[in-house]
């Protein structure tokens, strides 16, 4: 037998026994890592990632000064053309707050997930219901990330020593599909069943926990309700796009006004920065009252948590601008940053589930 043969036969048995592990983890693990998922209690996310990643351009991430100088990152995304694209084909800030809910499960030891285990994840709701709309729309971009891949060119950053790995590194490229994971459909049962599988950390998370730019939230901070007793006791916030990205953005705000290693003084949220994260940059005067409720029931949901000691709306002129946040030291304190890897045993090819409970959810600041 031929050693091209032998290669050839390895391969198969290689694919085969893949497929094998993830059906046997839609069969008997499944199960468990939906009551597992119920408990996540943390919510992760990572910040940096750019306001808007143009497809085959280079966009500056800026990461800080040497000498002087500004050292920045160039990011450089290829998406797919043959599927449909939002946004003109850039990356979205409803992607980010998918990638953040990937991440919370990554980082609680969940590695195979549904669609709506990852919405639970992203929403920090254990039981919501779930539109087939909603469905779609994850799924499609999903699909998007999936098939899309980034390239980080790090050359600025190993010329200036910020990387501690490589002292002695001249330059620093590399290049990776956006969330590299296995699709897999299957009809079990009579039940149609729709899996994804990690096969390796998202690369954005990866180079986010290296810098240390990922916050851990509480799940709960996520999940809209309040106190009977409180004026806003039956107000909600429902879980639209929209909703979604304002909640990871005003969190990622705040996260960086907490942090002690960040130099942010101004504790002033504009409007017109949550219009231009939503996408609408110049919305009608009754889109924008809305969106100032929205922000007002959220900042008053945060007080309540105790994540966050007040905050106040800010005026040019007659005109409502911004939101200050008021933060004291009885405020919940950021948890460190985590490390952002898949379970030694996947690489073996025996995954074992983490019998601890998750704390954090994942959040790139």
């Amino acid at each position: 037998m031929t050693q091209a043969i032998r290669d050839h036969k390895k391969l198969i048995l290689t694919l085969l026994s893949g497929a094998l592990l993830l059906i046997l983890a839609v069969v008997y693990i499944f199960p468990f890592f939906h009551m597992f998922s119920t408990s996540l209690k943390t919510f992760a996310e990572a910040n940096m990632m750019p306001p808007k990643l143009l497809p085959e351009e280079e966009n500056e991430v800026y990461v800080g000064k040497s000498a002087g100088k500004n050292v920045s990152t160039i990011v450089t995304m290829d998406f797919p053309k043959t599927l449909a694209l939002d946004g003109g084909g850039s990356l979205t800030n409803f992607d980010k707050a998918i990638l953040n809910g990937v991440s919370s499960l990554l980082i609680a030891g969940t590695i195979y997930f549904t669609i709506p285990m990852l919405y639970r994840a992203m929403i920090g709701s254990e039981n919501p219901s779930m539109r087939e709309e909603a469905v779609q729309t994850i799924r499609e971009r999903l699909e998007f990330m999936r098939h899309s891949t980034i390239t980080l060119d790090c050359t600025e950053e190993a010329a200036a020593n910020f990387i501690k790995e490589g002292q002695n590194l001249q330059s620093l490229t590399f290049s990776q599909y956006l969330l590299p994971m296995n699709r897999m459909n299957a009809v079990l049962n009579g039940r149609e069943v729709e899996a994804y599988f990690l096969i390796d950390t998202p690369p954005l998370f990866q180079y986010a926990s290296n810098k240390r730019q990922i916050s851990l939230v509480d799940m709960d901070l996520l999940n809209v309700h309040f106190a009977e007793d409180s004026p806003l006791a039956g107000a909600s916030l429902n879980n639209t796009t929209a909703i979604i990205v304002l909640k990871n953005y005003l969190l990622t705000r705040i996260e960086g006004m907490k942090n002690p290693n960040n130099r942010l003084q101004s504790r002033k949220i504009l409007f017109t920065s949550i219009y231009e994260e939503l996408g609408e940059p110049s919305p009608i005067k009754q889109r924008r009252q809305r969106l100032r409720n929205y922000t007002e029931i959220y900042l008053e949901y945060l007080t309540q948590q105790n994540y966050i000691s007040g905050y106040s709306f800010t005026r040019t002129g007659r005109v409502v601008d911004g939101v200050e946040i008021v933060l004291d030291r009885t405020t919940r304190r950021p948890a460190p940053t985590p490390e952002l890897t898949l379970p030694d045993e996947t690489n073996k090819g025996r995954f074992k589930p983490n019998k601890q409970k998750p704390r954090k959810r994942n959040m790139i600041r």
